[in-house]
């Protein structure tokens, strides 16, 4: 299902609550009267939020493979805006005119849910802006994260017990009721069958201080180079920690890599793992990959550990070699220390006729390379006809947003920019 799809039944689920809001309850009295009225509109636009939020974090494969995960997840923390904004107009909306008429706030067993709601909600949308800034793991919000599910039908529970029967909204809602359920029962069929199928680590590499790689067995698991999946160790108090990792293997190799730097508690212990470990892998997610963004000069800019989607794709040029005429992969690390697979790299450059390796090192003035940060002067200096070409950025989010916009302002088309969207 592609993003326009997707986008056309949200607009469509607007304009029937919004319609059947108009037609059954209208806008119309004085300013407290409308302000009750607009509670319901409020509740209903701020619900169609909240389910969209739930579809597009299902990591259902019909929808996944035309949007790729990262994208869906980056829209799912953008439509939060939306629902905590509007389920707080609705609580404003009613309380107000209750307050200015001395009725009081109500206090009932739906409004209970419906008060618990927003707290839960309020919860989860500052934990996720802010869970860096508050120094909150990204375990531990993980699993603060789950809330969302059961939440999600005490809404439901919540907006039912208000719905007209026999409006379209009734319906609309059924509807929800109807892809929820399948989202949800599709998504236990696959944690039922990625526990059935367990992998198992195989060798431990230690790439520098930071920096390990996980080779495991890669039985039952078929991927495109540059795609992205869930890892989860061993064990039921792991059950809820799962974190996303690029495979920095190649999808021809007899075996999967993951390739992280110890920014987390899972990520931390990689250099730990007790080799025949029992892992869970649930993937593969994503839909940055150079297969499916075919391009006669494709331009990687990679920043930090960001270069491990890129080790894939390379890995499968070296492979099968490349319909792109040009292949250049700018990498901005902080110092040769962190030049992790460098041999491999060197080696690719000299064996690729089209591939050219250029390391930036912002921390080390003695590197004899290039220093400082990747930039549209770089760029241009060594991608002829650099506007035309395709870049896959992946890298800090600062750095992501830098490079698109001075690619943009370049004049190099929005469409053949690509990133991914986590943090790294």
């Amino acid at each position: 299902m592609k993003k326009i799809y997707l986008q056309i039944l949200f607009f469509i689920a607007i304009g029937i609550v919004t319609a059947d809001w108009f037609i059954y309850r209208g806008f119309s009295g004085d300013i407290f009267e409308r302000m009750n009225s607009l509670n319901l509109l409020a509740a209903y636009w701020g619900f169609i939020f909240f389910s969209f939020q739930y579809i597009l974090s299902s990591r259902n494969p019909f929808i996944e493979k035309k949007i790729g995960l990262d994208k869906m997840l980056y829209y799912h923390t953008r439509l939060g805006i939306g629902v905590v904004s509007f389920i707080f107009l609705h609580l404003l909306f009613i309380i107000i005119p209750r307050l200015a008429e001395s009725r009081g706030i109500p206090m009932f067993t739906s409004a209970y849910v419906g008060y618990a709601g927003l707290l839960v909600i309020v919860v989860l949308a500052i934990t996720a802006k802010y869970y860096e800034e508050l120094k909150i793991k990204f375990e531990t919000w993980n699993r603060l994260h789950f809330l969302f599910y059961p939440l999600y039908f005490f809404l439901l529970y919540h907006i039912f017990f208000h719905a007209d029967q026999g409006t379209p909204s009734y319906y609309l809602w059924i509807v929800f009721v109807a892809i929820v359920v399948y989202l949800t029962g599709y998504r236990i069929y696959q944690m039922i069958q990625i526990r059935k199928n367990p992998h198992h680590v195989t060798e431990v590499i230690r790439e520098n201080e930071n920096v390990t790689t996980l080779v495991i067995d890669g039985d039952h698991f078929d991927y495109l180079p540059g795609q992205f999946l869930y890892f989860q160790k061993e064990g039921f108090h792991r059950l809820l920690d799962k974190n996303p990792f690029t495979m920095s293997s190649a999808p021809h190799e007899p075996f999967l890599a993951i390739t992280a730097k110890a920014l987390g508690d899972l990520s931390e212990e990689f250099k730990n793992v007790e080799l025949g470990r029992k892992v869970y892998l649930d993937g593969p997610y994503g839909i940055f990959s150079h297969l499916l963004h075919p391009n006669p000069n494709i331009v990687f800019l990679a920043g930090g550990i960001g270069i491990t989607p890129f080790i894939s794709m390379l890995k499968h040029m070296d492979e099968f070699g490349t319909d792109s005429k040009r292949v250049t992969l700018f990498w901005g690390i902080p110092s040769d220390k962190d030049f992790i697979m460098k041999d491999f790299l060197y080696d690719l450059e000299e064996k690729l006729e089209h591939f050219t390796l250029l390391p930036v090192m912002s921390e080390q003035p003695e590197w004899p390379g290039h220093q400082g940060f990747i930039d549209i002067d770089l760029i241009a200096e060594y991608v002829p006809d650099y506007t035309s070409a395709l870049y896959m950025i992946c890298g800090p989010v600062p750095m992501k947003e830098a490079l698109e916009k001075a690619l943009l302002k370049s004049g190099v088309p929005k469409k053949h920019i690509f990133y991914e969207f986590f943090d790294y």
